[in-house]
C-alpha cells in the first residue's frame, strides 16, 4: 500500500479513536477541536510533501494527547492507558484484514495486482474492526468501571506511565521507518516482531490497570464495610446500655406519673426520645448501599458523616439499585453536580434555625433523578444565585450552582430546575435516557 495512503488512513483512524472514545471522557470539546486540527494539519503535508513526512507526526500527535489528558483529568495512568489503547485498537484492526494480504503478496503467493484488487475490501473491513473494537473498549470500561477507578487513585504511577509512554513512541516510531523501506521482504520478520511487542506491552499494561482498578474497588467496598460495621456496633453498645438502664427510666417515669407530674413526665419522656435518637435514627448505610457505584457512596458518606458533626438532620430516598451503567453522563461529572447540590445544602443549612436536608436518588422512566432539598428560613431569588460568582460566604468565589450548569449543558437531554417552596430549596437535575 502507498505510503501516502497508509498515512491518510492511520490519521483517519487516529482521529475516530479521539472522538468516539476520548471525547468527554478524555478530552474536553476545545482540546478535541485542537487534536482534529493537527491531524488535518497532517493531511495536508501528506498531500503536500508526501507520507514519508507526514507518518512522523503520529509522535508528536501522541505527546500532546498524552499532555492533554494528563492537564484535564490530572492522571498519568489514564494518559498512558488511552495512548496504549487507542494505538491497540488501530494497529490490531489493521493487522486481521491487510497483513496476512500483505505477506502473501511479498512472500510471492499472490501478485500484486490481486493485492491491489483486495486493497478497498481491506480497507471496509478495517473500518468495521476498528468501530467493533471502539464499542468493546467502552463497553468493558463501563463494565468494570476502569475509567473512573483508575481516576480516583491516589497513586499517581508518574515514572512508570512516562516509561510505557516512551517506550510505546519509540516502538511506534520504528515501526513506521520499516514500513518506508521500498522492499519489504527483509524486514517482514522485524515488522511483525515489533507488532507483538506493541500488542504484548499494551495487553501487559492494560491487565495491570484493570488489576489496579478491581483492587481500588475492592478497598473502596472494604471501607465502606468497615464503616457501616463500626455505626452498626456503636448502635449496639448504645442500645444494650439502653436496655440495661430501661427498667429504671420506667420506674422514673411513672413516679411522675404517681405524683401527677404531667409536665415534668413529658420532659422526661422527650428526654429519653432525644437520648435513645443515637441508635434509633435512620440507617443511612442501607440507603446509600443502594447505590453500587464506590466512588459516589463516599460522596455520600463523607456528607452523611459531616451532617452528623455539624447536627443537621438529613433524610435520604433511594429506594432502587443505582450501577454504573445507569449513569448516563460521565461519572465524574456526576459526582461534581452532585458535591456541588450536597455542599450548597450543607452551608445553607449551618445558618437555619432547624435545618433539614433531604437527598432523594431514583430511577424515573429509565432515567437518574437527583434532588438535594434543605429547609430556609426566608425567601431565595433563583436568579440572583445563578449568577456566576455570586455568593453569600465570605472570601468564596461562588461559582458552585454556575459550574454545576456548566457541566450539565454539555449533555443533551439533561434537565434541571430550581425551586423554593413549603420553606424548602429544592435543586433538581435528572440525566438523559439510557439506551436499551
Amino acid at each position: 500500500m502507498d505510503i501516502s495512503l497508509l498515512a491518510l488512513l492511520f490519521s483517519l483512524n487516529y482521529l475516530e479513536v479521539c472522538w468516539f472514545v476520548g471525547y468527554k471522557k478524555y478530552f474536553s470539546f476545545n482540546q478535541t477541536i485542537l487534536l482534529t486540527s493537527f491531524i488535518l494539519f497532517q493531511v495536508l503535508v501528506n498531500y503536500l510533501l508526501g507520507g514519508k513526512i507526514a507518518i512522523f507526526l503520529f509522535a508528536p500527535f501522541m505527546i500532546i494527547q498524552f499532555f492533554f489528558i494528563i492537564y484535564s483529568l490530572k492522571s498519568w495512568t489514564l494518559a498512558a492507558l488511552y495512548t496504549l489503547l487507542q494505538n491497540t485498537i488501530v494497529i490490531v484492526s489493521w493487522a486481521i484484514p491487510w497483513d496476512p494480504a500483505y505477506i502473501l503478496s511479498t512472500t510471492d503467493i499472490i501478485t500484486y495486482q490481486q493485492l491491489d484488487s483486495y486493497r478497498p475490501v481491506a480497507i471496509m473491513l478495517q473500518q468495521i474492526l476498528l468501530f467493533t473494537f471502539i464499542v468493546l473498549a467502552k463497553k468493558i470500561s463501563i463494565k468494570y468501571n476502569i475509567f473512573t477507578s483508575i481516576s480516583h487513585l491516589q497513586k499517581r504511577y508518574v515514572l512508570q506511565s512516562i516509561l510505557c509512554f516512551i517506550l510505546l513512541v519509540s516502538l511506534t516510531a520504528i515501526r513506521q521507518i520499516i514500513l518506508q523501506a521500498d522492499f519489504l521482504k527483509f524486514r517482514i520478520e522485524q515488522y511483525f516482531f515489533l507488532t507483538i511487542i506493541l500488542l504484548s506491552l499494551s495487553s501487559i499494561f492494560c491487565y495491570i490497570v484493570y488489576m489496579i482498578s478491581h483492587s481500588y474497588q475492592q478497598q473502596q467496598q472494604v471501607s465502606f464495610l468497615a464503616k457501616k460495621l463500626t455505626q452498626e456496633t456503636e448502635k449496639i453498645s448504645l442500645a444494650n446500655e439502653f436496655k440495661h438502664d430501661y427498667r429504671n427510666i420506667l420506674l422514673s417515669l411513672n413516679t411522675y406519673l404517681d405524683e401527677n407530674q404531667i409536665d415534668e413526665a413529658k420532659e422526661y419522656l422527650s428526654s429519653i426520645t432525644e437520648y435513645s435518637n443515637t441508635f434509633i435514627e435512620t440507617d443511612y448505610f442501607s440507603q446509600i448501599s443502594a447505590i453500587n457505584i464506590p466512588p459516589v457512596q463516599g460522596i455520600l458518606i463523607t456528607f452523611s458523616e459531616n451532617c452528623l458533626k455539624k447536627n443537621v438532620p438529613i433524610q435520604f430516598l433511594i429506594s432502587q439499585n443505582i450501577s454504573y451503567l445507569d449513569i448516563t453522563i460521565n461519572l465524574l461529572d456526576f459526582i461534581r453536580c452532585l458535591s456541588i447540590l450536597l455542599d450548597n445544602a450543607l452551608e445553607a443549612s449551618l445558618e437555619v434555625t432547624n435545618p433539614l436536608i433531604k437527598v432523594t436518588i431514583e430511577q424515573l422512566d429509565h432515567s437518574i433523578f437527583v434532588e438535594v432539598k434543605n429547609r430556609t428560613d426566608h425567601s431565595i431569588s433563583i436568579e440572583k444565585i445563578l449568577k456566576n460568582n455570586f455568593t453569600t460566604k465570605k472570601d468564596h468565589q461562588g461559582k458552585g450552582l454556575h459550574i454545576f450548569i456548566k457541566l450539565l449543558k454539555q449533555y443533551r437531554k439533561t434537565s434541571y430546575s430550581f425551586t423554593q417552596e413549603n420553606n424548602f430549596f429544592a435543586a433538581k437535575f435528572a440525566l438523559p435516557q439510557k439506551e436499551d
